[in-house]
C-alpha cells in the first residue's frame, strides 16, 4: 500500500466558535492529532462519520478526510473527497490548490482527470498559483500545445509554453493565416522554472478593424481561441407570425424575444425551432445574442439562420455573460414587451398568446413567468428541485393541461424566474436594465430585477397556464454553483426581507392543487412502458426491507411505481405514489381514508402491467382489495408474518406458538388497519387465492405460513446474492478482527445484543471490533463502549466500498425473531464477506461453512457467542 507522507493541508483553519462548532473545533484537532500520529485509518473515519452525520460541514474536513485517504492508500476515493470540498466552496483556492497537487502527486494515475481540471483552470484564468500547478500537471503529461490568449478591448496578448522549441503558431484573421513566433518575456512562468523567457506575445488590434482571430498550432487552439472583435451588424431581420411563410414587419411587433446563447448547440437548435415553429397570434421579434460563443459549429447555425431572415443576430465581440448579453439585447427593445427566454428552454403552442394576454390582463402587471419542470420557486412537480427536461410527448401533454385550466388564473409571487420571464414594456422603462455591477455574469438577475420592480409598484406573476420546458445550466456548465454562492448573499444583502418572502411563499404551496392535476394528465403516458407497481412495507416497520425492495429495482428494465404507507398516531394516513425513474415527475400523495376513491382511480388510470404487494398488515384492507380489483397480475411477496399475525416479526408473548387463535390486547393496538386475527387472516386468504404467486425466502417461513393457510401454494425464492469477486471471508491480517453490523437500529434487529457483545469485547479485552453502519437505538451507550464503530448514514450501494475501508473481515446479524428475508446475508454477500448468524429463520438456508458463515445459537447470550466468533479467527487468547 503506497504512503504518500508529502501532500499536506493548511492547518490554519478559520471557525466561528459558537454552539455545534466549537465541537467541531475539536473534532478537528482530534483528527489533526491522528494525522499526525501516522494513523490515517482512524482519523478517515472520524473524518467520514462527521460528514456523513452533517455532509453541509466545514470544507476542511472534506480536504483532511482526503488526505488521510491518500495516506490509506485510496488515491479514488481521495480525489472525490478534495472535489467535493471544492464544490462546498467553488471560490476558495485552498481547496482548488489542494486538488492540483493531489492530481499531480498520483500521477500517471487519473491522467485524464488530471488534464481536464489542468485546462479548466486555464481557461477560467485562475489565479497565478493555480494556474502554474495547472501547467506543471499538463507538462508532465507531455500535452502540447500549452498556451493561453486573450483580448482586453485593445491588443491580443498571450503565451506558448516552451514556444522556442516549438514550430510558430498560426493567426488566422477573417481567413487569412500569418505565422507568429511569440517574442517577449513571461515574467510568471520564468519565475516558477516555466518556458524559457520568451514564451509572450503582444499584438495591438484596433477596435472594429477585425471580426475575429484564431491562434492554434498545428490546428489546436490556445486557450481563449477564438477572439471574435466586432459584432455582426444588427439587421431588421424577418420575423413570424405564425409560421416561416408568413412574415411580420419590426414596426408590428408587440414582443421582443431575446436568447441569449454561449454553448449547447442541440439545446439552441430545439430552442429556437420551438419558438419559430409555435402559432401565435401576438406578432414578435426572435434577438438572438452571440455571447462569444466558443463553438464554432453554433456560431455558424445562428449566421444562417440570421441569413435567411429568421432571427435577428447580435455577435458580442467577447463574452459578457448572461446579463451582458440580456442587456445589449435590451437596448434594441425600447418599444416592445420583451421575453427573457434561455436558449435550453422549449415552448409549446400559442405560449406566447397566454403569456401575453396574462401580462396585460391588469395595468399593475410587470412580470409574467410561466411553470416549468426546472424553476426553482414554481418547478414542478416539487418547488425548488430541478427535474429533468421532459420528453416532447410529456412536454406537451402538461402544456396542454395547463392551457386547459383557463386565462383567468394568476398567482402573486415574490419574483419571476429567469428561465423564461415577460417583462412589459412600462415596468422595463421604469425600473431599467439588468444590474451587471450586482450580478456577476448570471444567477439572480432575474431575482434582482423583479424586487426593483415590486418597488415601484409592480406586480411579479405566475400564469400556471403556461409550461415550459427548461433544461437548465447548459451555457454555464460548472460554473453555476461558483456563481450562484457569490450572487444570491449580495440578493440577500440589497432586499433583506426578501427570504422571508421566499419562505413564505414555498410553504403556502399554491400550487400543490395544479401540480396534482398535471401529474395526473401525464401519469399515462409513464406507465403505459410496461410499469410495475411496488405496495411497499410501512417504512417506519421495516426500513431494512424497503430500502432492498427499492435497491432491488434501481436498474430495473421498467418503470417502477412506488406506493407508500407513513404510519401515524391517528387514522389519517399519508399514501405517497412515486416513480423509481428520476425522469418521471410523479410525486402524488393522498390521506387516507378520504382520498381513497381518487388514489384507486388514478391506479386504475396508470394501467400498470404487473403489480407487487410486499405487505399485508401495514395496508387498509380496502386498499389491498382495491388494488386487487384493478385486474392486473399482482405477486404477493412475504417479508414477516403479518399476513397471519399482526405482531409481524412474532415478538409477543405467544407470538411463536403454531397454533395462536387470537391477538392480546397489545397486538391489536398495534394494527391500526385490523381490529381482530380473524379479520386479518381472512383478508390475507383471499388476497393469497387472486395473485399468480406466494413468495417466501426460507423452509422455515414456508412451515409456519402453511400452519395457517393450508390451501395455498407458496413459492420459496431466496435472496439474491452476488458475492465479491474471489471473496472467501477469511481475509483477517491479525491486526483487529473487525467485525461488520448491517443492522443494528432497532431492538428487533439485536440491538441490545450488540451492546452486550461490544461491553463483554471491552471487559475481555479481545482483539476485535464491532463496526455498526448506519445508526442505532443509542449510539452514545455503543461508543461508550470503546468497542464499536458507527460509520453514520450509509446507503445500500455504500456498504460493499464501506466494508473495504472499513477493514472488516466478518459480518455479524443477531435478529432476535426469525427473520423471513436474508438482508444481512445479501450485504454480507456483496461485500465479500462471511455471515455469522443466529440458526433460525431464513439463516437455516443461507448459512454456508464452506464459505465461512458461522452459525450461533438463537436464544442465548452473547457471550456463547464469543467462543464460535474468536474460534473460526485464532483469537481464542485474550490480549
Amino acid at each position: 500500500m503506497k504512503r504518500h507522507k508529502r501532500l499536506t493541508v493548511g492547518r490554519s483553519f478559520h471557525y466561528s466558535l459558537n454552539g455545534a462548532e466549537k465541537d467541531y473545533a475539536l473534532l478537528m484537532k482530534k483528527a489533526l492529532s491522528l494525522m499526525g500520529q501516522e494513523r490515517p485509518f482512524e482519523a478517515w473515519r472520524l473524518l467520514d462519520r462527521i460528514e456523513r452525520l452533517n455532509p453541509q460541514v466545514m470544507v476542511e474536513f472534506s480536504l483532511l478526510r482526503s488526505k488521510a485517504l491518500v495516506d490509506c492508500g485510496h488515491g479514488s476515493l481521495a480525489l472525490e473527497a478534495a472535489g467535493k470540498a471544492l464544490q462546498k466552496d467553488p471560490g476558495r483556492q485552498e481547496s482548488l490548490h489542494y486538488l492540483l497537487r493531489l492530481h499531480a502527486m498520483l500521477l500517471p494515475d487519473y491522467a485524464e482527470q488530471a488534464a481536464r481540471l489542468s485546462w479548466d483552470v486555464l481557461g477560467r484564468n485562475q489565479d497565478g498559483q493555480a494556474v502554474i500547478m495547472a501547467l506543471r500537471i499538463l507538462k508532465q503529461l507531455q500535452i502540447q500545445p500549452i498556451g493561453l490568449c486573450h483580448y482586453n478591448g485593445r491588443a491580443v496578448t498571450g503565451w506558448l509554453l516552451d514556444a522556442p522549441s516549438l514550430p510558430a503558431l498560426t493567426v488566422t484573421i477573417d481567413g487569412t493565416d500569418y505565422t507568429l513566433k511569440p517574442f517577449s518575456g513571461t515574467p510568471l512562468l520564468r519565475q516558477h522554472g516555466l518556458g524559457s523567457g520568451q514564451d509572450g506575445f503582444s499584438l495591438k488590434m484596433s477596435p472594429g478593424q477585425f471580426q475575429s482571430m484564431r491562434i492554434h498550432l498545428n490546428g489546436l487552439d490556445l486557450v481563449g481561441s477564438p477572439i471574435r472583435f466586432k459584432p455582426v451588424a444588427v439587421l431588421d431581420s424577418a420575423l413570424f407570425e405564425t409560421s416561416p411563410s408568413e412574415l411580420a414587419s419590426e414596426s408590428s411587433c408587440a414582443v421582443d424575444i431575446i436568447v441569449p446563447v454561449y454553448k449547447g448547440l442541440e439545446e439552441t437548435k430545439t430552442c429556437l425551432d420551438s419558438v419559430l415553429t409555435a402559432v401565435n397570434q401576438t406578432r414578435y421579434r426572435l434577438i438572438v445574442i452571440d455571447d462569444a460563443s466558443p463553438d464554432a459549429e453554433l456560431a455558424a447555425f445562428l449566421q444562417d439562420l440570421h441569413a435567411h431572415g429568421r432571427i435577428t443576430l447580435i455577435r458580442q465581440a467577447v463574452n459578457t455573460g448572461f446579463v451582458g448579453a440580456v442587456n445589449r439585447g435590451l437596448k434594441l427593445s425600447t418599444k416592445r414587451d420583451v421575453v427573457l427566454l434561455n436558449a435550453d428552454t422549449r415552448v409549446l403552442g400559442n405560449w406566447l398568446d397566454r403569456l401575453h394576454s396574462a401580462a396585460h390582463r391588469s395595468e399593475v402587471v410587470g412580470t409574467v413567468t410561466p411553470l416549468s419542470n426546472n424553476a426553482e420557486l414554481l418547478s414542478f412537480p416539487r418547488p425548488m428541485y430541478s427535474a429533468p427536461m421532459p420528453s416532447y410527448e410529456v412536454l406537451a401533454r402538461l402544456d396542454e393541461t395547463c392551457a386547459g385550466l383557463g386565462d383567468d388564473i394568476e398567482l402573486e409571487i415574490p419574483v419571476g424566474v429567469g428561465f423564461c420571464l415577460y417583462i412589459k414594456q412600462q415596468c422595463l422603462e421604469q425600473v431599467g436594465p439588468l444590474d451587471e455591477a450586482l450580478i456577476e455574469r448570471g444567477y439572480g438577475e432575474d431575482t434582482d430585477f423583479c424586487l426593483r420592480a415590486a418597488a415601484h409598484g409592480w406586480k411579479n406573476i405566475c400564469t400556471p397556464n403556461v409550461f415550459v420546458g427548461h433544461q437548465g445550466s447548459v451555457s454555464f456548465g460548472g460554473d453555476k454553483n461558483a456563481l450562484v454562492k457569490k450572487n444570491i448573499p449580495r440578493i440577500h444583502a440589497r432586499y433583506p426581507e426578501h427570504e422571508q418572502d421566499y419562505s413564505a411563499f414555498l410553504e403556502t404551496a399554491p400550487l400543490a392543487s395544479i401540480y396534482d392535476r398535471l401529474q395526473r394528465a401525464v401519469l399515462p403516458l409513464y406507465t403505459r412502458k410496461r410499469s410495475r407497481l411496488v405496495l411497499l412495507p410501512p417504512v417506519l416497520e421495516d426500513p431494512a426491507t424497503v430500502d432492498a425492495i427499492r435497491a432491488a429495482y434501481k436498474h430495473f428494465e421498467h418503470a417502477v411505481y412506488f406506493l407508500a404507507i407513513s404510519p401515524s398516531e391517528v387514522l389519517s394516513h399519508l399514501i405517497s405514489l412515486t416513480s423509481s425513474n428520476s425522469d418521471e415527475s410523479i410525486q402524488l400523495e393522498y390521506r387516507w381514508p378520504e382520498d381513497e376513491a381518487i388514489l384507486l382511480q388514478d391506479l386504475q388510470a396508470a394501467a400498470f402491467y404487473d403489480i407487487e404487494i410486499h405487505a399485508i398488515a401495514g395496508w387498509p384492507e380496502a386498499l389491498l382489495q382495491g388494488v386487487a380489483g384493478l385486474e392486473i397480475p399482482y405477486e404477493l411477496i412475504v417479508h414477516d408474518y403479518g399476513a397471519f399475525c399482526l405482531q409481524t416479526k412474532l415478538l409477543g408473548d405467544s407470538c411463536f406458538r403454531s397454533d395462536c387463535a387470537e391477538c392480546s390486547d397489545a397486538c391489536l393496538k398495534a394494527s391500526p388497519f385490523y381490529r381482530s386475527v380473524n379479520a386479518l387472516r381472512t383478508c390475507s386468504e383471499r388476497l393469497m387465492a387472486g395473485a399468480t404467486v406466494v413468495k417466501l425466502a426460507s423452509s422455515d417461513a414456508m412451515r409456519r405460513y402453511l400452519h395457517y393457510f393450508p390451501n395455498i401454494r407458496f413459492q420459496i425464492d431466496q435472496p439474491a446474492g452476488t458475492p465479491f469477486p474471489g471473496g472467501t471471508g477469511l481475509r483477517f491480517s491479525g491486526e483487529c478482527l473487525r467485525i461488520a453490523v448491517f443492522f443494528a437500529a432497532l431492538p428487533d434487529q439485536g440491538f441490545f445484543k450488540i451492546l452486550e457483545l461490544a461491553r463483554l469485547l471491552a471487559a475481555k479485552r479481545m482483539n476485535m471490533e464491532l463496526i455498526v453502519f448506519g445508526s442505532t437505538w443509542d449510539d452514545h451507550a455503543l461508543f461508550a463502549s470503546g468497542k464499536a464503530w458507527l460509520t453514520g448514514p450509509v446507503t445500500w450501494h455504500d456498504i460493499p466500498d464501506m466494508v473495504a475501508l472499513q477493514r472488516c473481515s466478518l459480518a455479524l446479524h443477531a435478529a432476535v425473531w426469525p427473520e423471513i428475508d436474508g438482508h444481512a446475508w445479501r450485504l454480507a454477500r456483496m461485500s465479500g464477506l462471511p455471515l455469522a448468524a443466529p440458526e433460525w429463520g431464513v439463516y437455516t438456508d443461507l448459512l454456508d461453512p464452506d464459505w465461512g458463515d458461522i452459525g450461533l445459537a438463537p436464544d442465548v447470550s452473547p457471550e456463547e457467542w464469543l467462543s464460535p466468533l474468536s474460534n473460526a479467527y485464532g483469537l481464542t487468547k485474550l490480549t
